[in-house]
């Protein structure tokens, strides 16, 4: 199959719906199918330009349109690239920001839906509206309700044969405005780096380059992976771990990697601090996907920045399940409508076994309702 997949910006690392699609597509490749990606509203490029981007083994071919487009101009680009691809399916990955940066693209949706009337269309939601619950603030769920009424105009004038979301949460918000999804889980960005660990340079590091089982016998690893939020309960996290380590006669050792900012570097300073516990604490940053991945596979654990409602949409909590890190999860995000319905699915996430983080499963889940019905 041709497949030409629609997203609002491909910089990389730096759009996660981007870097998601990326992926997929290097996986549909790898499977025998065609595949391209346009970024209809791009902030990162100034002009339309065409491009490959590396994912794996392969080079993605990417047409990038300037977010500052005209409006016309866009549509007119966007038309003409898809006629020339001659696609089976058009998959749209959707999140309504990503088309208009206050969330509401109207103009862009109205006309999309002419563009898209002569192929079969796929709609993944990776975000709907803002507003879902009456715990939010009022004006999100002013924008929210706009936003609704948009998406379910978009679903009604396009007719997608196949709509998914990758979280129950959102597939029950969809449910209540009269839109059928079906689940198509995240996957890990992150894939498993084979072979031999790459040796770590400087104080920091110093504490990985010990063999692993050493390390295993030694420490009780736990990891905290991008931005620390205010929200987190750090110090009731280091507590309980200091315990389970102190029960193996382990020393607790923390590591933080992933891009942070130096506020949530002072938080759990602080909650160190506030813990007075004999804690081991070491910082290594941004890294590369093998050094993100060699780090994984040292954790035991790993604290959670994420809601647990909201785990089914995190990338990182994918990426801990594929190396099958234990993840505690410390905040809860109250939706008194949905509460019950997602409770479930969260023990199921846990549960879900590590090999279906990868994208290469969820990449022929994705495959099958399109063979079905092409």
């Amino acid at each position: 199959m041709n497949i030409v997949f629609l997203v609002g910006g491909i910089e990389p690392g730096r759009n996660g719906v981007g870097d998601y699609t990326r992926e997929l597509v290097a996986a549909l490749e790898g499977f025998g199918h065609t595949a391209s990606i346009i970024a209809s509203h791009d902030p990162w490029v100034s002009h339309c330009r065409k491009e490959r981007q590396k994912s794996g083994q392969h080079m993605i071919p990417v047409f990038r349109i300037p977010r500052n487009a005209g409006q016309r101009e866009r549509l007119c680009l966007v038309k003409r690239e898809i006629e020339r691809l001659k696609p089976d399916w058009v998959s749209i990955q959707f999140v309504p920001y990503a088309f208009h940066q206050k969330g509401l693209p109207l103009f862009f949706l109205r006309r999309l839906t002419q563009v898209l009337q002569p192929y079969r269309i796929h709609l993944m939601f990776h975000e709907c509206w803002i507003g879902i619950t009456r715990n939010s603030p009022l004006q999100h769920l002013i924008v929210g309700a706009g936003q609704r009424q948009l998406v379910r105009y978009f679903v009604k004038s396009v007719s997608p044969a196949v709509i998914n979301t990758s979280n129950e949460l959102y597939q029950a918000v969809l449910s209540r405005a009269g839109i059928h999804g079906d689940l198509l889980p995240l996957f890990s960005n992150i894939p498993i780096a084979m072979g031999a660990p790459e040796k770590w340079d400087g104080a920091e590091g110093s504490a990985l380059n010990i063999d692993k089982i050493s390390f295993k016998r030694k420490y009780l690893a736990a990891g905290i992976f991008g931005t620390i939020y205010p929200q987190v309960d750090l110090v009731s996290a280091i507590n309980e771990l200091h315990e389970r380590a102190r029960g193996n006669n382990q020393e607790l050792l923390i590591i933080t990697f992933g891009r942070s900012s130096s506020d949530g570097e002072q938080r759990l300073a602080d909650a160190l601090v506030t813990a007075n516990l004999p804690v081991r604490n070491i910082r290594l940053g941004e890294l590369s996907a093998k050094r993100v991945s060699q780090v994984m596979q040292r954790l035991d654990v790993a604290i959670s920045c994420t809601p647990r409602q909201h785990l089914g949409k995190s990338g990182v909590f994918a990426a801990l399940r594929l190396h099958k890190v234990e993840v505690m999860a410390t905040l809860n995000d109250s939706l008194p409508e949905y509460d019950h319905m997602i409770e479930p699915s969260i023990n199921t996430l846990y549960n879900r076994p590590s090999e279906r983080w990868s994208v290469e499963w969820v990449a022929r889940r994705f495959l099958e309702p399109l063979t079905i019905i092409h």
